[in-house]
């Protein structure tokens, strides 16, 4: 299940308070439907794309995506630690299918993306890139 924001502010959003009630409604379904793990991901950093440079009249959009980001993710890590002790158990069973015990994730795919921008080099799996500055021109449409 993914979240996200739309990275253009100028186009309609849903409040961060409505979008997370929903999140967490669709979590509660999935807990009541028997799952048991939740692998919950932050956004990750579309502020930093060149869709949005960093200077001009596109610095204000900038700022703007990356501080709702941030909010974004921010409230992703309350939520996990709200559902962990909502749904926390003490290993009691159901029946032998339903553990009641959950577990409940984030993964920073917003940390990893800043790492691997900052310094391609970090792991075996991007050290190869050595632009992450220039637009690719395999992409470019």
């Amino acid at each position: 299940m993914y979240y996200g924001r739309n990275p253009d502010p100028r186009l309609p959003t849903v409040p961060l308070a409505k979008l997370f009630v929903s999140y967490r409604t669709r979590v509660l379904e999935l807990y009541e439907a028997g799952a048991r793990n939740f692998l919950l991901m932050t956004v990750p950093p579309f502020d930093r794309s060149l869709k949005f440079p960093a200077d001009g009249e596109e610095l204000e959009r900038r700022n703007q995506l990356s501080a709702d980001i941030a909010a974004f993710n921010a409230r992703l890590y309350e939520m996990a630690d709200n559902l962990r002790h909502a749904l926390g158990h003490d290993g009691e069973y159901i029946d032998d299918r339903k553990s009641l015990e959950v577990e409940v994730h984030v993964f920073d795919v917003h940390r990893l993306y800043s790492r691997v921008l900052q310094e391609s080099t970090a792991f075996a799996q991007t050290e190869a890139i050595v632009d992450t500055e220039s637009i690719c021109e395999e992409m470019e449409m």
